[in-house]
């Protein structure tokens, strides 16, 4: 390669990296230049809300004190100066408002602008006897404008929701204006909160000055579009878009409709369920955290709960699904039909409306209480009654364990609970349990024929094996009672948990 052509190629790329650099400083500049457009507008449109819920007679600039004055507002890397000026309106219920808007960058860039804004004395119109017709342009969604409380989302470069009949529609609008009697439609915007203006995919705005329709064209709204250059503009959640519209006497018209945005899935849930019994029976319920999707509660929650085979393993693939699918909030009790002493897992999820799932939790283990039966036999007459027989029984786990089952059998009488025999078994041990008898003689009880003679429970300590297995721990069954009047072989009640 001689030296001319190591000069030339240096000389062509020189070219082409300057252009490179020029591009890169132009569009860091623009997205500067966005952001500082967005914050102003935000600063300015919130102090005119502010001045415009003011009784309108207060409204002035020129008063001791004055009722408005120089506001500062900090947002972000800015601090913005608004200076307003208060000059009387074309008639006695409007005043013209000036604003002088200073922005000062945290780097020290400096910029002003000016804008004026009508003040309306909103009591006046709002209590006026005879306004026929109306004072104020009338602005209201038509079709094929989504229904409130939509969901809409973006998909595949396009945004979207479904109709009634479930079919898929692109989301698009279309609003009908109408001014009063002598006057004509300035302006008509379609806007989300903060005052910032719908876009297309081509970034054309949903905003016409003096139209000349009375049903605005069709426009396509692009639910990608974006704030900055990585900030994007609409968020997840609830958003209100308001159709707004401005007549030649600065009377203004809205309408507002609400969509539930659904372009990504629920935030990851924090921890795994948690399993409380119940107080009534051998079950409980499992409980999660509830988890926002955007500024709204997820929609729904994605639960899968399975039950241990008592001849399987955690591996197994005879896995039986107890649950599987979807629960409306963030607990799910455990049906009647499951049994006592079982041995579960479970996870759970966050799904949007659209059944966009997060992460699930990690598995939570939870086992069912072991549940006492049995006959008793009573005798007696005159309050004395006794007790001659007693069989009692506890289901054995319907679950794999290790080791020795130890079962301890208690009398209770009130509050007071004594051992009466200890029953051991080797794993496994396939249902029932092992069965224990127990007699008591001459109870006198005084408030015939409610109160129970005596009660019954038992608790089993074992330690369960396979996988996702806890160290040894202790169930207590339900208590059961012989209870009046006598009879021949009654059959224990379920009793208390």
């Amino acid at each position: 390669m001689s030296l001319l052509e190591v000069v030339i190629a240096a000389a062509i790329l020189f070219i082409i990296m300057t252009g490179v650099l020029g591009l890169i400083g132009r569009t860091l500049s623009m997205g500067a230049q966005a952001k500082e457009i967005n914050v102003s507008n935000n600063a300015v449109n919130s102090y005119v809300e502010w001045v415009r819920s003011l009784p309108f007679d207060s409204i002035t600039t020129t008063s001791t004190p004055p009722s408005i004055e120089t506001t500062v507002v900090v947002a972000d890397e800015y601090t913005i100066t608004i200076v307003p000026q208060i000059a009387p309106g074309s008639n006695d219920a409007l005043k013209e408002m000036t604003l002088t808007v200073t922005v000062n960058r945290a780097d020290g860039f400096t910029e002003t602008f000016s804008t004026m804004v009508v003040v309306r004395d909103r009591d006046q119109n709002l209590t006026e006897a005879t306004r026929n017709p109306s004072t104020d342009p009338r602005i209201k969604y038509v079709s094929p404008s989504p229904p409130d409380g939509t969901v809409v989302w973006y998909e595949g470069g396009q945004s979207w929701w479904k109709d009634a009949t479930g079919t898929l529609q692109p989301l698009q609008f279309k609003v009908e204006v109408k001014p009063s009697s002598g006057r004509t439609i300035q302006i008509v915007r379609l806007e989300g909160e903060n005052s910032w203006v719908l876009m297309d995919v081509f970034n054309n705005q949903a905003s016409w000055s003096q139209p000349t329709w009375t049903v605005s064209p069709l426009f396509a709204w692009d639910l990608a579009q974006m704030a900055s250059l990585t900030e994007p503009q609409v968020k997840e959640g609830r958003r209100d878009v308001w159709a707004l519209t401005t007549d030649n006497a600065s009377a203004q018209g809205s309408d507002m409709r609400v969509y539930l945005v659904d372009n990504l899935a629920p935030s990851n849930l924090p921890a795994a369920p948690t399993f409380t019994p119940s107080t009534t029976s051998w079950g409980g319920k499992l409980d999660w955290a509830v988890v926002n999707d955007g500024n709204t509660f997820a929609d729904h929650y994605y639960l899968r709960v399975l039950r241990h085979d008592v001849y399987g393993t955690w591996t197994s693939p005879g896995w039986p699904a107890v649950f599987n699918g979807a629960v409306p909030s963030n607990t799910w009790t455990v049906p009647s039909s499951e049994q006592p002493f079982c041995r579960y897992v479970a996870e759970a999820a966050a799904e949007s409306p659209r059944g966009l799932r997060s992460a699930t939790t990690a598995w939570t283990t939870f086992i069912t209480r072991p549940k006492v039966t049995g006959t008793y036999t009573l005798s007696g007459n005159n309050k004395k009654w006794d007790v001659t027989t007693v069989s009692l029984s506890c289901g054995a786990p319907r679950f794999p364990t290790t080791g020795t089952i130890t079962y301890q059998w208690y009398t209770v009488d009130g509050t007071t609970e004594t051992l009466f025999a200890t029953v051991t078994q080797s794993s496994p041990s396939p249902p029932p349990g092992p069965a224990v008898t127990a007699s008591r003689t001459k109870d006198s009880v005084a408030d015939y024929p409610t109160t129970p003679l005596l009660g019954y429970r038992c608790k089993v300590t074992f330690t369960p094996c396979g996988m996702y297995a806890p160290t040894t721990m202790t169930l207590t069954s339900n208590t059961v009672y012989a209870e009046m009047p006598a009879g021949t072989s009654k059959a224990f009640t379920e009793g208390a948990w």
